[in-house]
């Protein structure tokens, strides 16, 4: 989409979901029937705001030729939304979310988003496809409810019935720990476990026994948008048959969410785990995927 000025009211704005550190950079160029005028802009975004990252031209028309949005926080990942505003009505030009030390860039005509070491992302958000993330180091501890790091996944604004969502993670256990292993599949804007769980998988009560498995989780997008509905299955498997992770092998949990809007700018999806009180879990290897099918 070519971002192009018809008069002074016209301007993009960006839209932050939460407070760090977004830094933008745009330029652009000023046409009149006797001049040519290049310009830049550079903004930083602290707060969840709507900001203008390009303002409208003194006279005739503004032509802009890149943007680009860094988002430089340590560790805050950052839902944006731009917007080309002309005074009264705002065109969705480009939704997604940054993890930390993601960046996106507009070259005038498309936009191409890039990971946290710089390099090309697969897809940009709005392309039909499939989209990846992992885990790069070793997590512990998962004595309460903790996002798993690796499984959280940026959902396309076209996201399409049938689309799925795949997530696969081991587990080593200490002999400390009980509990009923929980799994929550949670939709929202944060990329935490404050995003409402659409899927909660309750696996039978652990043992006191040192034991090591692997959880995969498959999720259908049965409908899409302001009713969309999302259904989950998860299976255990682990080494010890009866003792350790579980009292089975292979363990199946289904669950089917209720009603949701999965249409909101910036969602995310991902991954919650609860091994219960006195858990000592480690989880070396995460893998996720979302497959949009259109």
């Amino acid at each position: 989409m070519i971002l192009t000025f018809a008069g002074t009211p016209d301007i993009v704005r960006l839209i932050s979901s939460a407070s760090g550190d977004l830094e933008v950079g745009a330029d652009w160029v000023d046409w009149t029937p006797s001049s040519f005028t290049p310009g830049r802009t550079n903004t930083l975004i602290t707060t969840a705001a709507t900001t203008t990252i390009v303002g409208g031209p003194a006279s005739d028309q503004r032509e802009v030729k890149s943007i680009l949005i860094a988002n430089r926080h340590a560790s805050t990942s950052m839902g944006v939304i731009v917007e080309h505003f002309d005074g009264t009505s705002a065109v969705n030009v480009w939704a997604g979310t940054l993890l930390a030390g993601e960046s996106v860039w507009y070259d005038g005509k498309r936009w191409y988003p890039y990971s946290a070491s710089g390099l090309p992302k697969t897809l940009e958000t709005r392309d039909t496809g499939e989209l990846a993330n992992t885990s790069v180091a070793q997590q512990t501890g998962f004595a309460s409810d903790t996002y798993l790091i690796g499984s959280a996944i940026p959902v396309p604004i076209n996201l399409q019935a049938k689309s799925m969502y795949k997530c696969q993670f081991n587990v080593v256990k200490t002999a400390a720990g009980t509990a009923t292993p929980i799994i929550n599949i949670r939709f929202g804007t944060a990329g935490t476990t404050g995003d409402t769980s659409r899927g909660t998988l309750t696996f039978s009560a652990q043992t006191a026994a040192v034991d090591e498995g692997v959880f995969e989780i498959d999720c259908i997008f049965r409908v899409v948008g302001a009713s969309g509905v999302l259904q989950s299955l998860a299976q255990l498997f682990h080494r010890l048959s009866i003792t350790g992770l579980g009292t089975g092998v292979s363990e199946p949990e289904i669950a089917t969410s209720g009603a949701f809007n999965t249409a909101v700018a910036a969602s995310i999806i991902g991954v919650s785990v609860n091994g219960g009180t006195s858990a000592a879990w480690t989880v070396e290897t995460v893998r996720a995927q979302l497959i949009n099918l259109a």
